[in-house]
């Protein structure tokens, strides 16, 4: 502590001793006119204390300011959260505390605490989440990443906790699951996947899970029923319509529902039957494929002749008789085009066409109109005085359609399941078959029909009958 002397002119030059309180101060001497400053004795306690000064070395001492009035020095002690220096008492800074009244020293807060505020008597612990490593912090750091800060006071690595194995740990508080489709070592620290980087999640390999499994989600051009073709069409593969294409290479969006990511790269489990994983991501086989083996990477679509009608199959289906499965990966077999039959089971396309004699609108599932089948699964007879010939699928004539049914000609009469022009053959010698004729007529009397395939009798001639 000093004693600052304004305008000591009496002291020029003087070797000078100031007494405070009946204790006198070292000596000092004070040189030209202006303001000096004399060390106060140490250990002083507050109170009130009178300031003389000596120019004599200590001889007869007066009022510092020469004959004026005695000088009165009061000392008060250093309040808490303050540090005095020289006489000025200046508030603790942050980063540091003053724990008691009269404090000489600064205090640097401790690693493990900080003080965000000028004047404190104590340090705060560093809370939950954060990290004060160093002292003298004035404000606790965010838990580093790859680490859990879950005690407070955290002031060196050795208290932090490594981030478990299948979580992140990247805002220190609380760990998040592994993304899907990566795996995450011990101490991961980001989200962001790095190969070869172990402090971020590294890539699963296929067919393994790393993350929820998927199913499939509602996709456009999924495959539907064809139902009923157009009877004037012909068949034309190019309608057949698929979900393999639309499904192909698509991976389905994942969820996370887990309460740990995978921890190595295992993944959390094989790829299961019904499933196919891609780099880790597990989807449900969609419909018109299968899946069936554990462990798959790829999904593989239904060979022609199959189908697969809902997601998560294991194996495919054989196309029941009356469809076909012209495409690979199809979802729903297709109809029989009408004028072909479909009697094989697992067919990849029309078996035949319709048998002549017969007509088959769609679905036909025998080759014979004589099966043994419901009736309107198996081909229909062509109609009396109408024939038809292969691959017909309509029983309503018309001549410029080779694929429906045709009128018998003259001559000649047409039986139900009638398979030539002909027919059941030319009329006999006394019938008579006008075009379109389902059966031979006899010639009436007054008449008569000479030879075979007559279209009309001749009258008898004039003296016979």
């Amino acid at each position: 502590m000093f004693v600052r002397l304004a305008d000591p002119s009496w002291l020029e030059g003087a070797v000078v001793q100031v007494k405070v309180g009946g204790v006198a101060t070292r000596s000092a001497t004070v040189s030209g006119a202006g303001t000096a400053v004399v060390e106060l004795p140490r250990g002083l306690q507050p109170g009130a204390y009178e300031v003389t000064a000596s120019a004599d070395g200590g001889t007869a001492f007066r009022p510092p300011g020469g004959d004026g009035p005695a000088m009165v020095l009061e000392i008060t002690a250093c309040a808490a959260g303050s540090s005095c220096s020289q006489g000025e008492e200046l508030p603790c800074p942050a980063g540091s505390f003053c724990p008691q009244a009269g404090s000489l020293a600064i205090v640097e807060c401790a690693a493990g605490s900080f003080q965000g505020t000028e004047g404190s008597e104590l340090c705060d612990l560093c809370p939950v989440g954060s990290f004060c490593p160093i002292r003298g912090m004035p404000e606790p750091r965010a838990c580093p990443p790859g680490f859990l800060c879950r005690d407070v006071g955290a002031g060196s690595l050795s208290q932090l906790e490594p981030c478990p194995a299948g979580f992140v740990c990247a805002f220190g508080l609380e760990p998040e699951p592994c993304p899907a489709g990566t795996w995450c070592p011990e101490g991961t620290a980001t989200a962001i996947p790095a190969a070869g980087n172990y402090s971020a999640p590294q890539p699963c390999p296929d067919g393994v899970v790393c993350g929820p499994r998927g199913s499939p989600a509602d996709e456009e051009g999924a495959p539907e029923d064809p139902g009923e073709a157009d009877p004037d069409a012909p068949f034309d593969p190019a309608e057949a319509t698929t979900g393999a294409a639309s499904a192909a290479g698509a991976l389905l969006a994942i969820k996370p529902s887990l309460d740990s990511g995978a921890q190595s790269p295992s993944g959390v489990e094989d790829c299961p039957t019904g499933y196919y994983c891609k780099r880790g991501l597990a989807a449900m086989c969609p419909p018109g494929s299968y899946c069936a083996a554990p462990r798959l990477p790829e999904r593989r679509p239904c060979p022609p002749g199959q189908y697969a009608p809902a997601a998560g199959e294991s194996g495919c289906q054989l196309c029941p008789p009356g469809t076909f499965c012209f495409y690979p990966g199809q979802s729903l077999p297709y109809r029989c085009k009408p004028g072909y039959t479909c009697h094989l089971e697992g067919s990849p396309s029309p078996a035949q066409p319709c048998p002549a004699g017969s007509y088959c609108p769609s679905a036909i599932a025998a080759n014979s109109s004589t099966s043994t089948m419901q009736e309107d699964r198996h081909p229909r007879l062509c109609r009396e005085s109408t024939y038809c010939l292969w691959g017909v699928y309509t029983p309503i004539v018309d001549a410029a359609n080779p694929q429906a049914a045709q009128v018998c000609i003259a001559g000649t009469y047409c039986g139900e399941g009638s398979e030539t022009p002909n027919g059941k053959g030319k009329c006999w010698e006394g019938y008579y078959c006008p075009p379109n004729s389902s059966q031979m007529l006899g010639a009436p009397p007054g008449s008569y029909a000479e030879g075979t395939g007559n279209v009309a009798p001749e009258l008898c001639r004039r003296g016979t009958y």
